[in-house]
């Protein structure tokens, strides 16, 4: 221990005595440590974490799917909940879940929130315990909607002071009184996505009373379920034990499981469902940032060899006196790793601002966000991680001080050590790291041209100026006892809206799903197909009024739009889009063409159905994304049927503050109405490119941190090497070689090295590509080009830092030079 300490207290004073070197060294492994911990806290949070319930790893969502409509994401019915509940076998305890907004009034101040229903074995599922109060449970079961709700932890403090008497006051969710019985503890969180943030209120649901209509396996009113599989069986084995089962309902209820939608049964694993959409991103710039780490370090790693070709003689001499290679080796290892502790320290420190500044990048979407946090794995990794490179980096130099011939080093033979063993091994060095940095330049420019591609892209809509927001009429639990159930009631509500706003705006319009959302879809057929027939046409379906279409400025292509004759009053009209035209009247004008609607997961209504008359047609909107094709979509008039739940879409004059106007207008009509998500509709665009500049950013910053640091190596290498070399450049300028020779020569010297590294980094670089295919759009992961391009730029990179050296080397004064020797 004591020659340890004592080995420890010389490799502090050796690295004293070379400040530069130390000050580099620590300050290149703190950054790349900072970077790859600030990116390990994330992906430790979102991906690696498990589910913070009750065997996590056992939990489940479950949905269906239509497979012959290619509708991935059905939900299920209450009938279907119950039989998997009581027949399945499949789950030991499985609750429906429906995540909604609703109005909260009783509070601080009338406010929208997150509200999940969900069945009274919610919590105890999850494992959950309360902050304050208790959390519903099966003594709470009512047929509809009971009359108690649990709060979370941010509305207890945020509408109530964090009161602990707030147990047993009243709440009023879209005009029912609820009892509040408890507030979850801080870190409680629902375990799945909700519309717009983070739930807030959970209210235990029986799914078989009003509101919600009398159960039928055909009614999918449920957006999902939440189970816990039986011990032992696998998601795979649920699956094919649930396919089993639904074949045998499929034959009990063929009514309501037409051949024609496909109906199946699917099972996902709740965490992989969670993150399903982050994950990939997360994944990529992980490990970016360790290929930067690899870089920094192999530039240490770079340093530490030069240090020990300039310390040859001095090992050489305490070799000769009876020092051994394994003392030599240890002293090596010992003041790299110090170095990598120093650095893995100030790493650790510098993560928390690394943390704060990626969380600014980060999408405002990305699962599990709140639980992002340092924590002892992320000091555990920042540590482990130094150690490890400090190890792994600092071997190979340690090795290459202790293997020094002794006679060779003593006689002078080590001269020309630029030629040897260690001017190889820092050139490897410079080769790898070039090869990782044109890795990780072609990923950042094949992200950066996708996303320009994408922005090329024409969303059918002008977002520019519009500001969008969205209003939810309450609706109680006894749906005729709300003032806005009738058909009649909403209408009058929306035309005194746009009666007061329209005339102090430039356009304003409603719409039940906004672009982008990929909210809304139906069922029809088309008129002239056979009754009996089993095909049925699929199409976005949304309700507008107002100047909807003007304001985003969408196109009339034919025919005329929707206005406020189309009413109660009047035929069913609908106003389609460019797709559906060509899609289902191809090589027709479909102005005037008539559809009826069938309801999904049901036999078709025959003649009783109502047929609609397609009286306009605009052009194409983006729905589901600016990277996805345009489905069919149809436009009805709110006037003739409408919803609860609807998006305001103003475009403005000059400086009027929208937010400000639209609540002022809102509250002389309810003053119990939220309006709630004010924001600038061009966010529908940022968030459906999110995830994709995320990572083309940071991609894109690692990139050029790893050229940066290449390019230092190579600068290194090469004026390492044109100082050892000044003997044999003064004999050649002595000998009449002009200046230029000189550079060229050093140049091609550099050049080498940058032709080797590209060879080996496009290799690498095709293998790894790839991997970016599901964020690329316009571009392919091998794109030629963006090849091309990036190898120039390293080849120029490389050039530029060899320049220096080659104009010191042309410099060199033969006389000097020689004299020197």
């Amino acid at each position: 221990m004591s020659d340890l300490l004592r080995d420890v207290r010389h490799a502090i004073r050796r690295l004293r005595q070379s400040p530069g070197f130390t000050v580099i060294a620590v300050l290149t492994l703190a950054l790349s440590i900072a970077a790859t911990s600030a990116i390990f806290t994330v992906v430790d949070a979102v991906i690696l974490r498990p589910l913070p319930y009750t065997s996590a790893d056992r939990l489940v969502r479950v949905t269906s799917e239509f497979q012959r409509l290619g509708l991935q994401d059905a939900g299920l019915s209450a009938s279907e909940l119950f039989d998997y509940r009581d027949r399945s076998g499949v789950f030991e305890e499985i609750t429906g879940v429906w995540p909604i907004t609703a109005n909260l009034t009783g509070s601080s101040k009338p406010e929208r929130v997150e509200t999940v229903l969900a069945g009274p074995e919610y919590f105890q599922m999850l494992g959950a315990q309360p902050q304050v109060g208790r959390l519903f449970g099966p003594q709470d079961y009512t047929p509809g909607i009971s009359p108690v709700v649990v709060i979370s932890d941010a509305l207890w403090r945020r509408g109530f002071g964090g009161d602990r008497s707030v147990i047993g006051r009243t709440l009023r969710i879209d005009d029912d009184p609820y009892e509040i019985i408890g507030v979850t503890t801080p870190d409680f969180r629902h375990p799945s996505l909700t519309l717009e943030t983070e739930a807030e209120v959970w209210a235990p649901t029986g799914w078989i009373a009003s509101p919600f209509d009398e159960p039928r396996h055909s009614r999918r009113f449920l957006p999902a379920a939440i189970g816990h599989l039986k011990p032992g069986i696998t998601i795979e084995g649920a699956q094919a034990q649930l396919d089993a089962f639904a074949a045998g309902l499929r034959r009990s209820y063929p009514d309501d499981y037409p051949e024609r939608v496909g109906w199946a049964p699917r099972v996902l694993p709740l965490k992989q469902d969670l993150i399903a959409a982050a994950r990939p991103s997360l994944l990529i710039v992980m490990a970016a940032v360790l290929l930067v780490l690899v870089i920094g370090c192999a530039n240490i790693a770079n340093l530490q060899l030069a240090r020990a070709a300039a310390r040859e003689r001095e090992v050489a001499v305490r070799r000769a006196l009876g020092a051994s290679m394994a003392r030599m080796v240890r002293e090596q290892l010992i003041e790299t790793l110090v170095v990598s502790l120093a650095g893995g320290a100030l790493g650790l420190v510098l993560t928390i601002w690394a943390l704060d500044a990626l969380m600014q990048l980060a999408p405002a979407g990305l699962p599990r966000r709140a639980e992002v946090e340092l924590g002892w794995r992320v000091v555990a990794f920042s540590l482990t991680a130094a150690v490890m490179t400090g190890l792994v980096f600092g071997l190979f130099p340690a090795f290459q001080a202790g293997r020094a011939s002794v006679l060779q080093v003593l006689k002078g033979a080590g001269r020309t050590s630029a030629g040897g063993e260690h001017a190889r091994a820092r050139r490897a060095l410079i080769v790898g790291e070039l090869a990782i940095a044109l890795v990780l330049l072609v990923g950042g420019a094949l992200l950066v041209r996708s996303f320009w591609r994408l922005q090329q892209v024409d969303a059918g809509f002008d977002p520019r100026g519009v500001t969008m927001a969205r209003v939810w009429l309450p609706q109680p639990n006894n749906p005729s006892q709300g003032r806005y159930f009738t058909q009649a009631a909403r209408a009058r509500f929306f035309r005194d809206f746009l009666l007061r706003v329209a005339p102090q705006v430039e356009h304003i319009g409603l719409t039940t799903s906004l672009p982008l959302t990929g909210e809304g879809l139906a069922t029809f057929a088309v008129e002239g197909w056979p009754d009996d027939t089993k095909e049925v046409g699929t199409a976005r379906s949304s309700f507008v009024a107002g100047d909807y279409f003007r304001t985003l400025g969408v196109r009339l292509v034919r025919g005329r739009l929707l206005n406020e004759r189309d009413d109660e009053q009047h035929p069913r009209s609908i106003v389609i889009n460019e797709t559906m035209a060509r899609t289902y009247w191809p090589n027709q004008d479909a102005i005037g063409k008539r559809i009826r609607q069938v309801a999904r997961g049901a036999a078709p209504t025959g003649s009783a159905a109502l047929w609609i008359s397609v009286v306009g047609i605009v052009g194409d909107v983006r729905s589901h994304g600016l990277d996805k094709p345009v489905p069919p979509e149809m436009y009805g008039s709110m006037w003739q049927i409408s919803s609860l739940s609807v998006a305001t879409v103003v475009r403005s004059r000059g400086a009027t503050n929208v937010e400000d106007l639209l609540r002022r207008e809102i509250r002389a009509l309810d003053a119990d109405l939220p309006l709630y998500a004010v924001r600038p509709i061009e966010n529908l665009l940022a968030a459906k490119t999110a995830s994709r500049v995320f990572a083309m950013r940071l991609v894109g910053l690692f990139g050029a941190a790893a050229l940066l640091l290449a390019s230092l190596g190579i600068y290194g290498v090469i004026a390492y090497a044109v100082s050892q070399q000044r003997r044999e450049l003064g004999i050649r300028i002595a000998l009449g070689a002009a200046p230029s020779t000189v550079v060229r020569m050093v140049l091609v010297d550099g050049l080498r090295l940058a032709l080797v590294g590209i060879a080996i980094g496009t290799v690498g670089a095709l293998a790894t590509s790839r991997l970016l295919s599901g964020l690329l759009f316009g571009v392919g992961a091998s794109d030629p080009s963006t090849f091309v391009a990036i190898a120039l730029l390293l080849v120029a990179v490389a050039l530029l830092a060899c320049w220096l050296p080659a104009r010191r080397a042309a410099a060199v004064d033969p006389i000097d030079a020689l004299r020197a020797e």
